[in-house]
């Protein structure tokens, strides 16, 4: 599984050594635990994200998006599109 972006944005430095996994959504803003840099598999990769929304996302963020954030925007490129409206006669 390919990740949606590769880069995770740093937190503000706090000196304490588990802050070194925590990154900030740069969606939503909160904070999240990230494992792009960690020896483990990221907890994104779970998820499946299509192709449309990974190249959306490197073209509109920098860094790694929240667990919550990614499966949002990947329902929302899943589901299906609004039925248009009828046609007028």
């Amino acid at each position: 599984m390919k990740h949606a972006i590769r880069n995770p944005t740093p937190r503000p430095a706090g000196g304490a050594a588990d802050d070194a996994a925590r990154a900030i959504c740069p969606r939503c803003q909160r904070a999240f635990d990230c494992g792009a840099a960690g020896p483990g598999p990221c907890a994104c990769a779970g998820l499946v994200v299509p192709e449309s929304v990974r190249e959306a996302l490197r073209g509109r963020y920098t860094g790694c998006l929240c667990l919550g954030c990614l499966a949002e925007l990947s329902r929302e490129d899943a589901a299906p599109p609004a039925p248009a409206p009828p046609a007028s006669a």
